[in-house]
């Protein structure tokens, strides 16, 4: 499987598609797609997030990690983490603890390493850079 076609099922267009179809268009299969759309537009971020590639972006979550973003970025992350550890199966356990935890442990641990390499390399201050694209 192609993940950059996996991933687009987690984009925004796809969650304004739901939002559309459940605000505007009132259709009765979308009437509680809300946490479907809060859960991609999550996925979605953090995915942007790990794949900047453009210096020049406007998009707050596409933009390259620079030391002066690293709040911006950790306390998205921190909120991500919690949304993450948060959900829960359909038996009511937590998904991170679950059979099916892989995924989930993947962004965390994504995250978290994500934090530590923009703190190290902004540590450096022999190092000249000006930003860190993650592509």
């Amino acid at each position: 499987m192609k993940v950059k076609l996996a991933v687009q099922v987690f984009s925004t267009s796809v969650v304004d598609a739901l939002e559309y179809c459940n605000k505007d268009l009132r259709l009765a299969q979308f009437n509680e797609s809300d946490a479907t759309v809060d859960f991609c537009r999550i996925v979605d971020k953090l995915f942007d997030l790990f794949n900047t590639r453009n210096s020049l972006s406007k998009n707050m979550f596409k933009k390259p990690m620079t030391e002066g973003r690293l709040p911006f970025i950790t306390s998205f992350f921190k909120e991500a983490k919690s949304y993450i550890v948060g959900l829960k199966t359909v038996e009511g356990s937590q998904l991170v603890l679950s059979a099916r935890k892989k995924g989930f442990l993947g962004l965390i641990i994504n995250m978290t390493s994500f934090e530590g390499i923009v703190q190290n390399i902004s540590s450096k201050r022999n190092i000249c850079h000006t930003c860190l694209l993650t592509r």
